[in-house]
């Protein structure tokens, strides 16, 4: 978990959900609804899998496109970050996006709120 906030590639992002913080809205999601995760790796990339991680849990893994995820998660906060490995390379990780769950909100839409207050 520590390499993504140290070792975050531009290569690959988080584009769905909005993470914590940079100004996004904040969004709760409900913990009975998977949270639809979305990724944008550069072109030049060739992934042989790429997995989602929440902390030191890997939620998912892929072998090809495209790179979208139901993330199934308990309430509470996760960091979610991806991990693109490629043949004879390094693995390359997300920056994290912090999201939260909630319990109480299970027969509800997400609950979008204005984080500028």
């Amino acid at each position: 978990m520590w390499q993504a906030f140290v070792g975050a590639s531009k290569e690959v992002t988080i584009s769905e959900p909005a993470g914590l913080g940079d100004g996004q809205a904040f969004v709760l999601h409900p913990a009975a609804k998977p949270v639809a995760v979305k990724l944008k790796l550069a072109a030049a990339l060739k992934p042989s899998t790429v997995e989602l991680w929440a902390g030191n849990v890997r939620l998912a893994e892929k072998k090809d496109q495209p790179w979208e995820f139901e993330a199934a998660l308990k309430p509470g906060i996760h960091a979610l970050y991806a991990v693109v490995r490629q043949a004879d390379k390094e693995p390359l990780t997300s920056r994290p996006h912090t999201v939260m769950v909630s319990g109480s909100l299970s027969d509800r839409k997400s609950t979008r709120l204005n984080s500028s207050h």
